[in-house]
């Protein structure tokens, strides 16, 4: 009599080996490639008032530093307690604008500061 396993249990444990290696990839893939599982992140911006003296006034310059463009008349600008809404085209990654004092229909002279914000962007803060 020959020592060893029967073919139907070496068939059975092959099986059950192949079972549980696809089982085991199933749930390591998803997380190594984090396909469909990324949030929308905010798009990030920044502004600076530039130009701004005591009796001449800045103009704030808004950049896009995400990834993605941000969409047509999303941003607003708030100065005190006057918030305007923007109206500009699309800001494509790295692209900027420019906002005037008559933009606002605020002073931007030195001292004066503010927020830009909008729907799906950060806050950027800036000071003239």
């Amino acid at each position: 009599m020959k020592k060893g396993i029967s073919p139907i249990v070496a068939v059975v444990l092959l099986i059950a080996i192949a079972v549980i290696a696809a089982v085991g990839l199933y749930f390591s893939i998803p997380r190594l490639t984090n396909v469909g599982n990324t949030p929308n992140m905010p798009i990030g911006i920044s502004a600076v008032c530039m130009g701004a003296s005591s009796t001449t006034n800045g103009t704030i310059y808004i950049q896009n530093t995400g990834t993605r463009t941000i969409p047509i008349n999303t941003l607003n600008v708030t100065v005190g307690t006057t918030t305007t809404s923007l109206t500009h085209s699309a800001i494509s990654e790295q692209g900027t604008i420019s906002v005037t004092a008559t933009t606002l229909n605020t002073s931007l002279t030195t001292g004066t500061s503010g927020t830009v914000w909008g729907n799906g962007v950060t806050t950027a803060s800036f000071n003239c």
